[in-house]
């Protein structure tokens, strides 16, 4: 499918109902079809928010990652996850939950989605943000970006915060107007885990 195909319909909807230059915020894939949607339309959007959402996330594991490494990946991702069971692949996704929420109730609220979801879709659009690289079109960004980042998201790296830092500082560095916070308590759903942390930010950003 077009990865562009929700950017475009975003756009249509702002032309349609002539909404100029709103800012514009996703999570996770959210912030994946945020950032493609900007990059079709660089001056369309006042300001960009993301929310531990990176333009290449396999670099913040692995950075000398190559096109090859995360095209093997993403196949090796989406073939393990088709050749699940129905139950085996709630119980992947009830693995998963538990490091997107410190809430066990708001973890079977995921899972419950997750279950009520077409799988097919949604093994195949992970499985695409894991092949993505949308560093080298950063430059096209001139709006104001800034990142919130959950340290419990790569907890499992093992590295200090400044090294993490860098990593995230990377992955931006051609962005002009740029900014990011990172909060080490949380996983992956800030919102969720550091509510009022995340409130400040966002409005914070909004006002300047």
């Amino acid at each position: 499918p077009d990865k562009n195909l929700i950017g475009n319909e975003i756009l249509e909807y702002m032309r349609v109902n002539n909404i100029k230059n709103p800012n514009i915020m996703g999570h996770s894939i959210g912030g994946n079809a945020a950032l493609e949607t900007v990059l079709i339309s660089p001056g369309a959007f006042s300001k960009i928010i993301l929310v531990d959402s990176y333009p290449c996330n396999m670099a913040m594991g692995i950075v000398s990652v190559t096109e090859q490494m995360r095209k093997s990946q993403s196949e090796n991702f989406s073939g393990y996850l088709n050749s699940l069971n129905d139950e085996n692949f709630l119980k992947f996704w009830e693995m998963m939950s538990k490091g997107f929420f410190r809430d066990s109730l708001k973890q079977k609220i995921f899972l419950k989605i997750v279950a009520d979801s077409e799988r097919s879709s949604l093994t195949k659009i992970q499985s695409a943000v894991i092949s993505e690289d949308l560093r080298p079109e950063l430059i096209k960004i001139s709006s104001p970006l800034m990142v919130l980042c959950a340290g419990e998201s790569f907890k499992q790296l093992l590295l200090p915060e400044d090294e993490l830092t860098q990593r995230i500082n990377n992955q931006f560095s051609q962005v002009k107007k740029y900014e990011m916070y990172i909060n080490m308590k949380s996983k992956h759903f800030i919102m969720s885990d550091e509510k009022d942390w995340f409130t400040d930010k966002v409005l914070t950003f909004l006002s300047k």
